[in-house]
Order: structure tokens, then sequence, then C-alpha cells
């Protein structure tokens, strides 16, 4: 059954832990030894504040702490100086971890496997990415729910979460169930928190030392049994497979990621082509391959523009709010993060995105620099007649990038310089 969780540390990973764990555990309130951060955000988010000293009276099971940073000096404090029992203590990140739980009687004959993700910046085709790479081997009896409505994402914008379910925004859930019936189940799993490419979804790896699609037979099959559109999402992508591919024309994809990828240079992301150098390719392969048209995905405003004006009515593409003046660094360095002054905006993001990769996913050819767009179009093919992908190595290890204060990347020589500027105005 639901244990009685205190969470301690009034911390920004408490506000989305605390999302995250109401529906599988009973949260008695939020402690902090700063007082007033402690009652201003219990207070944020609807639960009571608990004195520290107070905790050993509570009706508590277990005590989640919300900062790593600070977990040995909290746990020394909860232990000798609050008298709490060590195996009463975790730190948040083991919340993480697969967890096999019992939180109600419904569905005793079912194994629900609850596919999570935390990281609130993330872009959908990184969820799904990291999502399916859990379904790997995953045993066929079990039952797959996609809780995207406990866990802040960038799609359901400003909403409380547990109000919207971002998944269901496009797809069908693979189990039917809905989430007030998975968190009172007998028998739950909640899957681990990984990296995708920790998670053995390792693509990349298998591509570029193969080549062969045959071997990702059982990757193609993920995508395949667990994304199904949705009634609405079907019926957009229907019409949009009319518009592009009405005649009988070779087509060829082209992936260009400009903004964030380009800009920000973010540490072991797959270096990117710059556009002339994509689009010198693209004409290279164009004389070999042959295809009459180009369906070209990118979110970069410029981008688009050069392409039209060096390939003309060759190129489609799906209507898409596209970005120009591209902010660089520190905030929204995530293209994922870019807002538009538009009513639900969280949704068309999302919607736009994802149409642009089950376009891209329908062409006979793909040329692309490596990333989730190319991934999951890959994936969602099958494979294509002939594809063409950019191999040019990690930021900051294959080229002369590195980690700035911020967390981000830029050139070695543009960060001199403002260090140089930053030094001169002191």
């Amino acid at each position: 059954m639901k244990k009685n969780i205190i969470l301690y540390g009034a911390t920004e990973d408490a506000k989305n832990l605390y999302w995250a764990m109401k529906p599988c555990c009973h949260i008695l309130g939020l402690s902090d030894r700063n007082i007033e951060k402690g009652k201003r955000v219990a207070e944020e988010l609807n639960t009571v504040y608990i004195e520290p000293e107070k905790i050993k009276n509570t009706p508590c099971h277990y005590i989640c702490v919300t900062s790593k940073p600070a977990y040995g000096n909290i746990h020394h404090d909860l232990v000798y100086k609050y008298n709490i029992k060590r195996t009463q203590i975790f730190c948040y990140d083991d919340f993480y971890h697969e967890i096999e739980l019992s939180l109600g009687e419904l569905n005793p004959k079912k194994v629900i496997y609850v596919i999570r993700w935390p990281y609130c910046h993330s872009g959908i085709g990184a969820i799904l990415m990291a999502a399916c790479g859990n379904l790997l081997d995953l045993p066929v009896h079990y039952e797959v729910y996609f809780d995207f409505i406990n866990y802040r994402n960038v799609y359901t914008e400003e909403t409380i979460p547990g109000s919207i379910n971002s998944f269901e925004m496009w797809f069908q859930q693979p189990s039917g169930l809905r989430s007030e019936e998975v968190y009172q189940s007998k028998n739950v799993i909640l899957s681990p928190v990984l990296d995708w490419s920790y998670s053995g979804l390792d693509i990349d790896k298998i591509i570029k030392n193969t080549g062969d699609m045959s071997t990702l037979k059982n990757y193609v099959q993920i995508f395949r049994k667990y994304l199904h559109p949705n009634d609405e999402f079907n019926a957009l992508l229907q019409k949009e497979r009319t518009k592009i591919f009405c005649n009988k024309q070779k087509v060829c994809g082209v992936v260009f990621r400009g903004t964030d990828y380009l800009l920000a240079k973010a540490y072991m992301h797959d270096i990117q082509p710059d556009l002339d150098t994509l689009i010198d390719k693209v004409k290279e392969l164009q004389k070999e391959w042959h295809f009459q048209k180009i369906y070209l995905s990118t979110e970069d405003a410029a981008g688009q523009e050069r392409f039209i004006k060096e390939f003309g009515d060759m190129v489609l593409f799906s209507e898409r709010q596209l970005i120009d003046n591209y902010p660089v660094l520190p905030a929204d360095s995530a293209i994922a993060n870019v807002c538009f002054e538009r009513e639900n905006d969280g949704y068309l993001k999302g919607m736009e995105y994802l149409r642009q990769l089950y376009m891209l996913s329908e062409c006979d050819y793909m040329i692309s620099g490596w990333n989730s767009s190319f991934r999951i179009a890959l994936l969602l093919s099958g494979g294509f007649e002939k594809y063409y992908a950019f191999n040019l190595g990690k930021y900051g290890v294959d080229d002369d990038s590195y980690a700035t204060p911020w967390g981000h990347y830029v050139l070695l020589e543009e960060e001199k310089k403002k260090e140089k500027q930053r030094k001169a105005a002191q």
C-alpha cells in the first residue's frame, strides 16, 4: 500500500518530486531547517510545513531528501539531531530507479509498467527515445502506461501537473489505462529514469558500425507497438500525407537543426552540419539519387528561407512556427523551452514537430545530422531506400567547444573574448 513520505529540502527538485510522488505516496508535508523558505515552498505545493524536530512524531515511513549535494549533511542531522532511523532516509534520485509498488487492489492480474521522464526541459524527441529505450526486452504481458501527467514537461505549459497527460495529446495509451486507475493498482513498476543512450537504445552504435537496418528490428517494433497516434493526430497526419505525397515523385527528407544545436553546442550532443555543408550534400546526392522533391524538417526560419532560395519548388514543408533571431544563452538555450504567443502552444509545438517526424519517415531518402529527428524518423520508417547521416563527432569532445559556467557550450575563442570583456569591466 502507499507509504507516508515527508520531503526534506525546499528546493526546485522538491516541487517536481511532489507531483511525481503524489500519485504513489501519501505526502505528509515538506520540511526544511530554513523555516521561512520551507513554509513558502510548502504553501506553493498546497501542503503543510513540518518543523524538522517534529518529524519524529509524525506517522512517516520515509523521508526523501531533495538535495543531492546536501544529502550527507542532512542525513547526519536527521539521524543525530532529530533521532530519525537511517533506514527511513533516502536521496531523491533513488526514486528514479526502477521501483516495484503495490498501490491498491485494482488490476490484480496485471503488471503495469509506468514510463516516466522527470527532466522537464527535454523535447518530445528525447523523451520518446528515452521512454522506448526502457521498453527493450520488456516481458510481453506487461501493460505499459506513459506517465507524462505527473512529471512536468514543456508541453503542459503552466498547467498543474496531474491535470494533462501530454502523451495523450498525440498518442493512444498502449494499455488503455487512466492515471487514477494505474496508481490504485496492485502490481505497478515505475521505470528507471536513464539517459536514452544508457537505456539500451544504442542505435547510433549499431548504424554507425554496421549500416544495417535489419539489426534495428527490435527497436522498430517498439515504436510500432507502443506509439499509435490518437484519432485527432492521425487525421492531421493523413491530411499532411495527402499534401506532401500527392504524386509518385521521389522525396528526400532533409533535417536541418539550427538554433540551439548550432549555437549552444551542448556537451556530448552530436555535432550538426552547418547550412552550407548540408545544402552542398543535398545537391551532391540529388545528382546520385535522382529525387524530385525535398521535404525539409527544421525549426530555423533562416534555414528554411535558404533552402527555398537554393532549391525553389523542389522544397516541401509542413506548416510550423519557425524561430528567427534565436537567443543563445542562458535560459532559452533548449529549443523545446521557446514559447510562442498563441493558444495551446504546448500542444502545437509537439504536434508540429511530431508531424514532421512522421512525414520524414515516409520519404524515400533521408539526409541529416545525427539528432533525435533522424533517429525517430529512421525507427518510424523501418528503413529508407538510402540515407546519409553526417558523422561529425560530439560537441566538447571532437571540436573546440567547452563547458561554460551555465552548463552550455560555445566556441572557445568566443568565450575567451567574453571573459576578457568581463575582466575589463571590473
